[in-house]
């Protein structure tokens, strides 16, 4: 579609994005009035803001117009002045202005790092290497240097992560509030670990695309490519990373950037998410190991073989551990960036912190010679002093090297191709992001001299696959022919991707294939379950690949001719070193020397957290024990331990590809070690809690999964001769207690099973009648005490690094309770981002010079002392006010109101209203004569409270108590619940969410919304809608768990107190179809609850005709309205009765009478009391339908007299028809959903029918019905912005019927008539919205989800002893049309949770009786491949596992004794 909007359009469209974000005008008369293009109009624009003297906006707008003309493969548009432009090109047109404009304001709020610098060191200052200027230099507050073993708070340049950890940094950046990031053009955000083509269209993956897009939009990013333009780490080192910077990602390998001389760092993702949103992070400077190359390598030798013979000799995890390893000397001139790269990349195996090379002239002419001067210009030089000290030293001679494989499964098991070669090979991999430009090229010169040998692929249907790092990199290749040569050898050319290195994705090698890949990792599983790597060079791969055996490339390498070899001289290539021009050297500023205008602002101001004590071997500080009041972690562990070895993976511990999949600790630790140590989860539930493992305990990835993995299947504490560094950093951040040990006796003592004991308080350890001393970081204690991060940020917010080790309490008690700094006035008003730091305004106001007036606001968390004050205050004023006798004061206005003769506020029950809340009006909810003054007695004369004192403390208000108050009121007084007081904006916003997300899904709703009102009529109605707000609110996510501990207690209060009887009848009902979480069905009180509803609503007379006069002991006075909401209060209460029925599988007795019971007249004035103006709601009609349905199948059902059958199946038939009459008179979004879960449940009888009897062509129509469910459920849920949790009971339960009635049906005969792969993502679907649903770990929901994904899995579901499979059958029937679900978990409980078949005597006979002389009635099937319609749902995978405790019984009853 072409755009229509003209160049006026634009151009004022432009200007306002420009005025409002940068209070630049630009001066319109001097663009063209004439119609040109928008990359001409850009230009335009650019040229007249360089007049304006405003260079940097122009800046925006040229690399605007340069972006849009680029190709895409190089990051741009591919837009040109000769094709009209689009509607959807301007708009990515105008998104890149705003974003790339508030970039130049997240650059003038920067942390200034590059002015830090001098020419030279300071003499008396220590000498330093690369690593430790670096630290300094982005020190805060730094003296000038740091020391190995110090902790310091660093600003940071950059920001990386991957799609795949993005998803887990989204939900952590969800929880802490959303605060935004520190800078949008300092986001290097990449599609490349999971997302292909060919299966974007995966639910998963297209989640994980959708997450990432929304990033971008949000955070409007500037440097964000999409899916698969990149490996994470490729074109960033190409074209992003300097020399100098510091900067972390969410990957293991985010140390290949250090190929340029700058410190990258891969941490997990809570870590790398605190440093988005803040800019900072913190280190323990770690030791630093120097690796000198020396010597020159022989030709064809790149940096994947430099880096295979350094771990060949120096071993993983050995002097490299939890230290950045720095490559220096005089080899350095024959590596190319592209070696380095592939060098820096492996330092992870090697087990580095990260790999740093100094930068040299080579570096420089890398830097120089990329396009945008924004990535060349912020780079800072650095060389290491003379005197730097190293912990240890290395030469490698380069000309050693040969062409390496690394064997399976060890990348440092390493020996040269030639001590393998003939290992034959099933599949060939060029590729990963540890492969650059270099390497694919060299792969392709050997491919062709091999091609040109005579050589050709063999035609075995092995797998060969070359994956370019980058889309540049690719159309490189394509230009050069080099694609062509690698199609030619029979090579598969894939996107930019992870791709098989790690197996989690599109492409997975299989079980027992044996591959060689240029990859970086070959652990165990990493390039598919059981399958077997080993690694080697491009080069290797290509030459090994013509007879799938491992081959010596040097043949190859050789004959390639001087004029191909100039394909190798990329600008990332040995190209460089022609510029003998060396970098211009610095020195990181002490701070009296620092260069003017270096000054950091408050929220990077300097602070050393932790010296360098010269009298330790390492910094440790003592463990400083904080007031209980702060504490939150464990302070004393007994258990058993687990011995684990040395070098203990994080693919193991977490393994691949189960990571998307899983979204809680629970889900993750059912597969804790599930490959390497399958008794480790059983063992921890059964105590043995405490791991003692060997060196470099969680090597590997970066994935911070392996610690939640171990969280979730129970692990409360790690001891390990050392840590790997990510692992070890993500332990805390987690809030894992882990901590290392270096005293023999204690690993001689700590043996498998014994038991152990840790104290925390004294950092002691108990094991086998010997004491031993450990020791803690201030930083690692407070985090575990915290909880991790994330609870630490919500306590701290950005100023956390700097709070967390604080040097003094004062510090962070201002924190806590002194108040936080507002925004500015103005830009509080207009409600956007304010950076101002009093004196100095904001950027915002000295752009539009605004007036910056900065104010402090209290902060909203009180004291314990505040809190304990405020109620002592509120218990004296409610005992002045029943000295008043009558009279209820203001605590505002002091003035007195009328209290009606007659009502006593309840002993025990004082008031607790709030100094500056207002008392509301009391309006009636839905019987006026009930909430008279002039009939206190109406109901019941008992006060108020509606639930005990210790749980809600009320403000003594009674049901027929009159307040003075306006009733428009719309902001919600703060009320307090058990203890806590609960701000108005929390109720506020939790109302808000009931009546946006939750109410509409009621078949009616009568409730009040206005809070203080509903409070005012009934707290524990009040305290009920707050807490199903509570499940979808951000603000407060513990709010949740308070009400849910408390709000069932309430309302058994409610029952007792019969105080506001229909409130209370409401608050129940709501709790019916909202129930608080639970783990196990059989602890779910919703059926209880709801038949009490029920017999309260009789005794106050609701299931008869009128106002309930018999059932009253005053005079009543009703109206017509006031009858007909009476009733439908009634048909609600039948209703919800019956849908908690419904879904528990268990109907109610009578209800079908009680729901259509004839209309009886109380002795009120009698008359129709039906509401002319109320119209009866589409769920209710349906319902009404449903009721009498399951009445007549309970009936009908027993037996397998054929009579019975026939008689199920016209009922089943005669009420089909009537739920789709009734639902085809219109229907919105909502009633669909009623409609598609009652018809299933209807349908979902078919099950019941013997099988002799049954028809088998009536499961298709149903399993099409419940995939149409399923899908209409998980789209209403998730396209209206509303997850899963907002879903009532029955729509929940009625998901997972569905996806049980797809399994049985999937796995009968009717298999080759049904569209499998629909009814398959359909499944998939349900898992995912059982996971959507899921409030808390491990709750019901979550559980659901994991047993969903086994029995997909499972190969024994559905057989007899016999060896047949009989899906249809339903050894359960009694529990109505939920029999399926329940007799799905009864082989669920077989399989999986060890239990044996209750129904075995039932299931012989029946097998006995169907192979007897009896025949089986047989239907004419559909033709082998028609298949049924089934809306589109794309295909699910990785499916996580969990065990399922206690889920529900059967209460095997026989219907066919109950009475007709």
């Amino acid at each position: 579609m072409t755009t229509n909007l003209n160049t006026n359009e634009l151009l004022t469209k432009w200007s306002d994005l420009l005025f409002k974000s940068r209070a630049v005008k630009p001066d319109v008369a001097d663009i063209t009035n004439e119609e040109v293009h928008p990359l001409i109009l850009l230009d335009n624009v650019s040229q007249v803001l360089l007049k304006q003297g405003a260079s940097r906006e122009s800046q925006v707008f040229s690399q605007i117009s340069e972006i849009a003309s680029n190709s895409p493969n190089y990051g741009g548009l591919g837009l040109n002045t000769d094709v009209q432009i689009t509607e959807d090109d301007i708009h990515e047109i105008s998104f890149l202005i705003s974003a790339w404009l508030e970039a130049l304001n997240s650059d003038d709020r920067k942390k200034s790092t590059q002015a830090s610098t001098q020419k030279l060191a300071p003499k008396d200052r220590p000498p330093m290497n690369v690593t430790e200027k670096i630290f300094a230099m982005h020190a805060i507050d730094s003296k000038g240097y740091v020391r190995a073993g110090d902790t310091i708070r660093v600003s940071l340049d950059w920001i990386m992560a991957s799609e795949a950890s993005w998803a887990g940094m989204e939900g952590t950046y969800n929880r802490l509030g959303s605060p935004g990031i520190f800078r949008n053009d300092r986001f290097w955000l990449a599609g490349d670990h999971v997302v292909d083509p060919r299966i974007k269209g995966m639910p998963q993956v297209k989640r994980l695309i959708e997450s990432s897009e929304k990033a971008r939009k949000v955070f409007k990013m500037t440097e964000y490519q999409g899916m698969n333009y990149t490996i994470m780490h490729t074109e960033f080192f190409r074209e992003r990373a300097q020399p100098g910077m510091l900067l972390i990602g969410s990957d293991s390998h985010t140390c290949s950037s250090g190929a340029v001389g700058c410190l990258a760092i891969g941490l997990g993702a809570a870590d790398v998410t605190m440093g988005l949103i803040t800019g900072e992070t913190w280190f323990k400077v770690p030791e630093v190991v120097n690796i000198e190359f020396v010597g020159q390598p022989n030709r064809g030798i790149g940096g994947k073989d430099v880096i295979l013979y350094v771990l060949q000799q120096l071993k993983r995890n050995t002097v490299a551990s939890d230290r950045v390893v720095e490559y220096t000397g005089p080899g350095l001139s024959y590596l190319s960036p592209d070696a380095r790269f592939a060098i820096s990349n492996m330092t992870t195996e090697l087990g580095g912190v990260t790999g740093i090379f100094t930068p040299d002239h080579i570096t420089k002419a890398f830097i120089d010679g990329r396009r945008v001067a924004r990535h060349r210009n912020a780079s800072t030089y650095f060389r290491a002093d003379e005197s730097a000290v190293y912990a240890e030293s290395h030469v490698i001679d380069l000309a050693k090297v040969e062409s390496f494989v690394a064997k399976y499964p060890n990348p440092d098991d390493v020996v040269p191709v030639t001590d393998v070669l003939g290992m034959k090979l099933d599949g060939c991999f060029i590729g990963a992001c540890t492969t650059a430009e270099e390497d694919i090229i060299l792969g392709a010169l050997v491919l062709e001299q091999g091609l040109k040998s005579g050589l050709s692929p063999a035609k075995d249907g092995k797998k060969r696959k070359v994956v370019p790092g980058s889309l540049p990199i690719l159309d490189k290749l394509r230009k050069s022919g080099l694609a062509q040569i690698y199609e030619d050898a029979g090579f598969e050319i894939g996107v930019p991707g992870c791709s098989y290195c790690v197996g989690i994705s599109a492409d997975r090698a299989k079980e027992s294939e044996v591959w060689l890949s240029s990859q970086n990792r070959n652990f165990e599983n990493r390039m598919g379950q059981g399958s077997i790597g080993n690694l080697a060079s491009a080069a290797t791969v290509a030459a090994s690949s013509f007879q799938m055996t491992v081959t010596n490339p040097q043949h190859f390498i050789d004959m390639i001719p001087p004029e191909r070899w100039e394909l190798l001289n990329g600008r990332s290539s040995i190209k460089g070193k022609l510029s003998d021009k060396e970098p211009y050297w610095v020195e990181p500023a002490s701070p009296a020397e620092a260069t003017p205008g270096s000054e950091l602002s408050d929220n990077q101001s300097p602070t050393l957290l932790t010296q360098h004590d010269d009298s330790k071997d390492s910094v440790v500080v003592a463990a400083e024990v904080p007031d209980q009041s702060e504490k939150k972690g464990e302070k004393f562990i007994h258990g058993k331990i687990q011995r684990l070895g040395d070098f203990v993976d994080t693919d193991a511990l977490a393994p691949a590809q189960f990571l998307v999949s899983s979204r809680t600790n629970e889900e993750i630790g059912a597969h804790c070690l599930e490959y390497t140590n399958p008794e480790f989860r059983a063992r921890a539930k059964e105590g043995f809690n405490v791991v003692v493992a060997g060196k470099a305990f969680g090597c590997g990835s970066s994935r911070e999964q392996a610690v939640s993995a171990l969280l979730g299947c129970g692990i409360k504490c790690v001891i390990a001769e050392s840590f790997a560094f990510i692992y070890g950093r993500n332990q805390p951040s987690l809030g894992l207690l882990g901590f290392t040990m270096d005293d023999p006796a204690f690993f001689e003592a700590a043996v498998d099973s014994a038991e152990i004991s840790i104290d925390l308080e004294n950092n002691r350890i108990n094991v086998a009648e010997a004491e031993f001393s450990f020791q803690l970081s201030t930083m690692e204690r407070e985090l575990v005490e915290a909880g991790g991060i994330t609870p630490a940020f919500k306590k701290f917010g950005k100023q956390l690094f700097d709070m967390i080790c604080g040097s003094t309490k004062d510090a962070r008690r201002a924190v806590e309770v002194g108040g936080q700094a507002a925004a500015c006035r103005d830009c509080r008003v207009q409600k956007v981002k304010c950076d101002a730091e009093p004196p100095a305004s904001c950027t915002r106001c000295r752009h539009m010079q605004l007036s910056c007036v900065v104010e402090r606001t209290p902060a909203s968390r009180r004291t314990k002392a505040q809190l304990q004050s405020e109620l002592e205050a509120m218990r004296r004023r409610s005992g002045a006010d029943e000295e008043n006798d009558g009279v209820l004061d203001s605590p505002t206005s002091g003035r007195g109101m009328a209290r009606p003769s007659g009502v006593d506020v309840a002993a025990g029950a004082p008031a607790s209203i709030p100094d500056t809340a207002e008392v509301p009006f009391l309006t009636p909810l839905l019987v006026p004569a009930l909430a008279s003054a002039s009939a206190p007695d109406a109901v019941l004369a008992s006060p108020q409270p509606a639930t005990t004192p210790s749980t809600v403390k009320e403000g003594g208000s009674h049901q027929s108590l009159i307040l003075q108050n306006d009733s428009n009121e719309s902001i919600a007084s703060p009320r307090e619940f058990d203890g806590q007081l609960v701000s108005g904006r929390k109720i506020q916003d939790c109302f808000d969410l009931f009546f946006s997300l939750y109410a509409p899904f009621l078949p009616t709703s009568q409730l009040e919304s206005n809070p203080n009102q509903c409070y005012a009529q009934s707290p524990f109605l009040f305290w009920v809608i707050v807490y199903i707000g509570s499940r979808r609110y951000t603000g407060d996510p513990t709010m949740l768990g308070r009400l849910a501990s408390k709000i069932n207690s309430m309302a058994f209060a409610s029952l007792e107190s019969r105080s506001s009887p229909i409130q209370a009848i409401q608050g129940i009902l709501l709790l019916c179809q909202w129930p608080t979480p639970v783990n196990t069905m059989h602890r779910g009180i919703s059926l209880v609850l709801a038949g009490a509803a029920l017999h309260l609503a009789m005794q106050i007379g609701l299931h008869v005709a009128g106002v309930g006069q018999d059932f009253a002991r005053t005079i009543l006075d009703g109206n017509r309205l006031e009858r007909a909401n009476r009733a439908m209060l009634w048909k609600q209460c039948c209703i919800t009765c019956y849908i908690v029925g419904l879904g528990e599988g268990i109907l109610p007795l009578g209800l079908s009478d009680a729901f259509t019971l004839p209309v009886l007249s109380d002795g009120g004035d009698g008359g129709d009391d039906t509401n002319p103006q109320q119209e009866t709601k589409l769920p209710l009609r349906l319902c009404e339908i449903m009721i009498c349905a399951t009445e007549a199948l309970r009936r009908i059902h027993g037996g397998r007299d054929p009579e019975r059958a026939a008689s199920l199946l016209s009922c089943i038939s005669l009420f089909d028809a009537q739920l789709t009459k009734a639902a085809s008179q219109g229907q919105t979004a909502i009633d669909s959903i009623y409609f598609q879960c009652f018809r299933l449940h209807l349908l979902s009888c078919h099950f019941l029918i013997d099988p002799v009897s049954r028809k088998l062509e009536a499961f298709i129509p149903l399993f099409a019905v419940a995939c149409s469910f399923i899908n209409t459920a998980c789209q209403q849920s998730w396209n209206e912005g509303a997850t899963a949790k907002n879903a009532p009971v029955v729509v929940q339960k009625s998901v997972m019927l569905a996806a049980f009635t797809i399994l049985k049906i999937h796995r009968s005969e009717l298999a080759p008539h049904l569209d499998l792969q629909a009814g398959e993502q359909a499944y998939f679907e349900a898992i995912f919205f059982a996971r959507e649903e899921s409030l808390q770990n491990n709750d019901l929901s979550a559980r659901a989800a994991s047993i969903l994904g086994q029995l997909w899995n499972s190969q024994s579901i559905f057989k007899n002893k016999n060896g047949t499979v009989d899906s249809l059958t339903s050894r359960i029937s009694s529990r109505l049309s939920m029999s399926t679900l329940f007799d799905c978990l009864w082989w669920w409980r077989q399989e999986f949770g060890g239990l044996g078949n209750p129904y075995e005597n039932r299931q012989q006979t029946r097998s006995e009786t169907l192979t007897g002389n009896e025949s089986v009635t047989s239907y004419a099937l559909p033709a082998t491949g028609d298949v049924i319609a089934v809306p589109d749902i794309h295909q699910s995978a990785l499916l996580a596992d969990e065990p399922f405790v206690d889920f529900d019984w059967a209460m095997n009853l026989d219907m066919t004794d109950w009475p007709m």
